[in-house]
């Protein structure tokens, strides 16, 4: 070091200049004590700055630890994923297969095969849909000739089995769908009930050789007279309510 008064080099622990006889005790010792004390604050400071480092260097370990568990992690489910999905798509299990896809997102050819599945799974409805609608068709086609054929027995049943009667029934049907199949099995065998109309009454017996009309208070009072006289129909109001035969 050198000398503050005269610039001559002194020792660093001389107590005086041997130049200029200057104390330089008091300037040594803050000397020192400042160098000493830099030294303790760089020290400080390094290990501060070494610390931190550390730290730093655990904390971006750590986090690249949990970032790698993850990735590996949610590849391995990915992974899972898309070969469920495989699985699925052999099985033509569409739905499952698009869900699957779905979540997989971008591992390996994972889009592609989920546009493929949507595909098929568009095609698979339509197919299905169309297959029911063939089922309810062929149900209905069924149903109806079960109804026709039940229908037709009934009909038969009600001429007693005769097949000229059946035809006339069926005819009957044909022209006054609006008739009950009772009143066209009636006129059918060409018998007479209560309430026929006189319509239905021409269409059993055919037109009255004689029609005796009474008009009252009570409404209006109608005698069919059939086969000479042998049997009488009686109308009121346009209905039959009872007959008379003659033997």
């Amino acid at each position: 070091m050198e000398c503050p008064i005269c610039g001559y080099k002194i020792d660093a622990f001389a107590v005086q200049c041997p130049h200029c006889k200057h104390y330089v005790k008091e300037e040594n010792n803050y000397t020192l004590n400042k160098q000493t004390t830099n030294r303790i604050n760089t020290r400080t400071v390094n290990k501060t700055i070494l610390s931190i480092s550390l730290y730093c260097i655990v904390f971006i370990v750590i986090i690249s630890a949990i970032s790698g568990i993850y990735h590996v992690t949610s590849l391995r489910h990915k992974e899972s994923l898309y070969t469920a999905a495989i699985e699925a798509i052999k099985q033509e299990h569409w739905e499952i297969a698009i869900e699957k896809l779905n979540k997989a997102g971008d591992y390996k050819d994972a889009k592609v095969r989920l546009k493929y599945a949507i595909g098929e799974n568009t095609k698979a409805i339509y197919k299905a849909k169309i297959a029911e609608e063939q089922r309810k068709k062929q149900e209905k086609i069924l149903r109806d000739k079960q109804e026709y054929e039940a229908r037709q027995k009934r009909l038969l049943e009600l001429v007693d089995g005769d097949m000229t009667e059946y035809n006339r029934l069926l005819e009957l049907k044909k022209n006054h769908p609006d008739w009950s199949d009772e009143v066209c099995a009636v006129i059918a065998q060409k018998y007479i009930i209560r309430s026929m109309t006189k319509e239905q009454l021409v269409e059993s017996l055919g037109n009255p050789g004689h029609i005796n009309l009474t008009i009252g208070e009570w409404g209006r009072h109608e005698q069919w007279v059939y086969y000479r006289g042998h049997l009488y129909v009686y109308i009121e109001n346009g209905s039959v309510t009872s007959w008379q035969m003659d033997m």
